[in-house]
């Protein structure tokens, strides 16, 4: 089905059309690629933007979400979490660090518990690779890979998408405005903050905040 959309000159609303979309896998394990090596260039205990996490952690984490359904009660609930750091700490002493990332690296980028992802244009997938790509580059001052177009329009999509859910609780509201012009309203409010940027540092922002280079006003 063909996606509704609201327009003004300079503030869109999109709903993003559902559908099985090769090109946004494509996109996906190019950005899981991306990850591996970033992740294979730092040492274990590297630091990373996910506070308490090193790159193993970090590592660790995208595997669960790919491999181990017993990890996921622990990621999403609080009280659960004693039990996925245990099945962490096992795996991180059964494998070690390379031959976690190896695996990463060869293995289905597919998230399991992102079901309807596939349909919807691999966009949450996509979102989870590129935030924790750049939790590690970031955080050792490693050089940018520079989005070309598809990778963009795609961070486009998906941010605004994770703004909502996100910053859902921000009153004043947020308007997220692309470098090119485009502008989307993300939170509904009476004065709303602009957040201008790169789609990619507009993802970063939405995750990570001060960790991004955007215009806020």
């Amino acid at each position: 089905r063909c996606a509704r959309q609201w327009r003004t000159d300079t503030v869109r609303r999109e709903v993003v059309p559902v559908r099985c979309d090769p090109a946004g896998r494509a996109l996906l394990h190019r950005q899981r690629d991306r990850c591996c090596a970033v992740l294979d260039s730092v040492a274990p205990d590297a630091a990373t933007l996910c506070e308490g996490w090193t790159a193993f952690d970090l590592a660790d984490h995208l595997d669960a979400l790919c491999r181990d359904p017993l990890s996921w009660p622990g990621i999403a609930v609080r009280w659960l979490a004693p039990v996925t750091q245990r099945r962490a700490a096992r795996l991180q002493h059964r494998l070690g660090y390379p031959a976690l990332v190896e695996r990463l690296q060869t293995r289905s980028a597919v998230i399991p518990v992102f079901g309807l992802d596939p349909w919807q244009g691999w966009g949450h997938h996509l979102g989870e690779w590129f935030v924790h790509t750049e939790d590690v580059r970031r955080a050792n001052h490693l050089p940018a890979a520079e989005p070309d177009a598809a990778l963009s329009e795609a961070l486009w999509l998906r941010v605004q998408v994770a703004a909502r859910i996100l910053h859902r609780r921000d009153r004043d509201g947020l308007v997220l405005r692309h470098s090119d012009g485009r502008s989307a309203v993300v939170v509904d409010g009476p004065a709303p903050v602009v957040v201008t940027g790169e789609p990619a540092e507009l993802m970063v922002w939405v995750y990570r905040a001060g960790s991004a280079d955007v215009v806020i006003a």
